[in-house]
């Protein structure tokens, strides 16, 4: 008798235990995000600090990048890309430090350290630094298709789920031009 009062405890344990996993976190507790890239969360929710600084990163880059091909472009339609991305990229970034320099608005105090993206985009910049003509067209078309990819998923999730009412808004603002940017990018002819 004793051994099969054992195995029910252990069971109803295991049952408890199994429950308390799968329940839902109790009102007022902060929700933990889905897992990054599953289907409940592809673009990786992340907290207010690192949407903006990972916005701040794509938006640098694409500057910068676009800048590069002002100089470096050999097709007139990359060129004209670029000087579009320029000033579209310049005035986004001028609405958020907008938003980011409202008194109403803080920053956490922990600091955000840069993500891995941005080591990816300074390889990306130093290669489309050391190339030219057409080869820079191509190179440059292939990181502003994979870089407004990224940065329409992350503001796509942000816009829908972020947690801070005015940067929600920025994000459901800028998604319609950066989904236009996106398919512009796609629409760029590059010479054979």
């Amino acid at each position: 008798m004793l051994p099969r009062l054992k195995t029910t405890l252990a069971a109803a344990l295991l049952a408890t235990s199994a429950a308390a996993q799968t329940a839902a976190p109790p009102a007022g507790a902060p929700a933990t995000p889905p897992p990054a890239g599953s289907p409940e969360n592809p673009a990786g929710l992340i907290g207010d600090a690192m949407f903006v600084q990972r916005l701040k990163e794509t938006n640098e880059f694409e500057i910068e990048s676009s800048r590069l091909a002002m100089e470096k472009a050999a097709t007139g339609a990359v060129k004209e890309f670029a000087q579009t991305m320029i000033v579209d990229h310049t005035r986004a970034g001028e609405r958020l430090q907008a938003i980011l320099d409202d008194p109403k608005w803080k920053l956490p105090e922990t600091p955000v350290k840069p993500s891995d993206r941005n080591a990816d985009y300074s390889k990306m910049l130093e290669e489309l630094g050391s190339l030219a003509d057409t080869g820079f067209d191509r190179r440059y078309v292939a990181a502003q298709t994979q870089v407004h990819e990224e940065a329409v998923a992350l503001i796509r999730d942000y816009a829908a789920r972020g947690s801070d009412a005015a940067l929600k808004a920025f994000a459901a603002e800028i998604l319609p031009e950066m989904e236009k940017h996106l398919e512009a990018i796609k629409r760029v002819p590059l010479p054979a």
